[in-house]
């Protein structure tokens, strides 16, 4: 009976890490794409204050990319940087389109 309880116990862990994994690559991504639209909207910008919104917005879509990379170590940093980038991203797009 233990036995079964601890297989269970290990699968359930082993499909929460694979799930924290697969959304943590998704989170890369989204990041990198906002990352592009962001350098393809400063390149036809002329407005200095948008200019600058869009310089600030770039800067921090590269520090949740170090920080991504960054907790990359544990499940619990993955957790909570992929709800703070997801937030982040969530904002910028709202702002930027």
């Amino acid at each position: 009976m233990e036995d079964s309880k601890k297989v269970l116990a290990h699968n359930a862990m082993v499909e929460t890490y694979s799930f924290v994994n697969k959304t943590y690559w998704i989170c890369v991504v989204g990041i990198l794409a906002l990352m592009g639209a962001i350098v393809v909207l400063t390149t036809n910008e002329r407005d200095p204050l948008k200019l600058t919104g869009l310089h600030a917005s770039g800067t921090g879509c590269l520090v949740f990319l170090i920080v991504l990379s960054i907790s990359r170590s544990t499940t619990a940093l993955k957790v909570v940087t992929i709800i703070g980038a997801s937030f982040y991203a969530g904002l910028m797009v709202c702002l930027l389109f």
